[in-house]
């Protein structure tokens, strides 16, 4: 098996997508199966007296419907627009799919690891490819600590390959657009600028902690491919890639497909539709973009990661007491993301517009999303502890009716009024807390920071060797 992460870079579904069509690899398109561990440690606590193979496949299908069709339960992995007329999609025959599992499953213990090789091997014959030439599993399982408390457990002969890029430009790109750019898609209007403060720290998590956790695994059996290194020398990469797992270098390694159908990336990402890797990747608009000090930080605090895989550094030249001195200082200085964030919160025309999204939320129906029924609200990194797929009773209530209800005055629209006001009251309450607490980001930010940087002056970071 191969476990494709996202390190602590970008690109990790292009090069997945180069995979694709491979004689002798076995994969689903994208990461619809990214949730799998949590999701079926779910179905264990919920069918403890009902834990049977048929009553786990129909949760299965019922909460990764995406595997049977891409268009249910769509992510923003451009699995819908596939194909030269960015109309196409991919999709297999559920009651097939069904009976294969059920074939394959018949008399097996009951395992995670049993259950995740029967999806693969029952979606490849679904799909229409011969099982016998296939030599390697891949599974974008995508997050780094699903890899190492489930994964790793079931696969401990694993190998991995995650992803870096140049942290100069890779941490506004994961804030406006991984993280920020998902958040409106995903969020209530409300939310979204609630949680805003919060996607300083995710950013900052994913670029300079993305590559910690594996570290548990031996070193020979984990690679990272730079994002750039797609572009500059794709045929150099991947030849060393079909060496380190061990399997003939194909010519499908450039097209950029997923079910054999051409891909061209995700609007989600601000890239306009492309069957190529973006060239984007290779862009210095950070030299404008970032300020000098914020550039010297980066490139002190990083300094171990920016010799390892050859970036190049700008400003910090030497690395001496003076120079360690002065970065253990800068940490401590905001940065343009706090200071914005910090301002947009105090901003009477934002607060105004907060508040007109939560009135609009508390008359109902669709402005109130509903969190309950999606697996990304409850274990998606960035909002499971948030506990969003929690229910509020006045939130169902307030879905269920609205102005018009039938039933008499009092049990009708004074119940209702009730309920709106109920969630005015606590956005406003929300939104007072999250803006007292901001000071708990900064510090979360400038503890990251800190301790990568200790980490860097000891030489005990993660950094796995890259294939380029």
């Amino acid at each position: 098996m191969l476990a494709l992460v996202n390190g602590s870079g970008s690109g990790s579904k292009v090069f997945q997508s180069l995979l694709d069509g491979h004689d002798e690899i076995m994969m689903l398109p994208a990461y619809p199966l990214m949730y799998f561990y949590p999701n079926w440690n779910q179905w264990f606590n919920e069918l403890t007296d009902n834990w049977t193979w048929d009553n786990i496949i129909d949760r299965f299908i019922h909460q990764h419907a995406s595997v049977i069709h891409s268009k249910k339960i769509p992510g923003f992995n451009g699995l819908n627009q596939l194909g030269p007329k960015k109309n196409e999609s991919l999709s297999i025959d559920e009651k097939e799919f069904r009976n294969c599992l059920a074939h394959l499953l018949q008399g097996e213990e009951i395992t995670s690891k049993t259950f995740l090789l029967a999806i693969h091997y029952a979606y490849t014959f679904c799909s229409g490819q011969k099982l016998n030439n296939k030599n390697l599993l891949v599974y974008h399982i995508h997050i780094q600590e699903y890899l190492i408390d489930y994964l790793l457990i079931d696969f401990p002969d694993l190998k991995v390959i995650g992803m870096v890029r140049d942290p100069r430009s890779n941490l506004e790109k994961r804030y406006n657009g991984s993280y920020g750019n998902v958040d409106k898609e995903k969020l209530r209007k409300s939310d979204t600028e609630l949680f805003r403060k919060r996607l300083i720290w995710y950013s900052y998590k994913h670029v300079y902690e993305g590559l910690c956790l594996l570290s548990a695994l031996p070193e020979g059996r984990v690679r990272v491919i730079r994002h750039e290194d797609l572009v500059l020398k794709r045929i150099e990469v991947m030849e060393e890639v079909s060496s380190f797992l061990n399997i003939p270098y194909s010519l499908s390694f450039n097209k950029i497909t997923f079910g054999g159908k051409e891909w061209w990336g995700d609007k989600i990402y601000n890239m306009e539709p492309m069957n190529i890797v973006n060239p984007s990747v290779l862009s210095d608009e950070w030299k404008t973009s970032l300020n000098p000090i914020e550039c010297f930080l980066r490139e002190g605090v990083l300094l171990d990661f920016f010799l390892k895989y050859n970036y190049e550094t700008k400003y910090y030249r030497y690395d001496n007491m003076f120079n360690r001195i002065l970065i253990f200082l800068l940490i401590l200085l905001p940065n343009k993301m706090e200071v914005r964030s910090a301002l947009r919160l105090l901003n009477p025309l934002n607060i105004w517009r907060f508040l007109k999204y939560s009135l609009k939320e508390s008359l109902g129906g669709g402005e109130l999303k509903d969190y309950s029924w999606n697996s990304t609200y409850k274990h998606k990194w960035t909002y499971k502890k948030l506990n969003l797929w929690m229910p509020h009773n006045h939130h169902g209530a307030l879905r269920k009716h609205k102005l018009s209800s039938s039933g008499s005055f009092f049990n009708g629209k004074i119940f209702i009024i009730i309920l709106r006001l109920k969630y005015l009251l606590r956005q406003i309450t929300r939104y007072c807390i999250n803006t007292i607490s901001f000071p708990i980001i900064y510090i979360k930010r400038c503890l990251i920071l800190y301790s990568y940087f200790y980490r860097r002056i000891k030489a005990t970071n993660c950094l796995p060797k890259a294939i380029y």
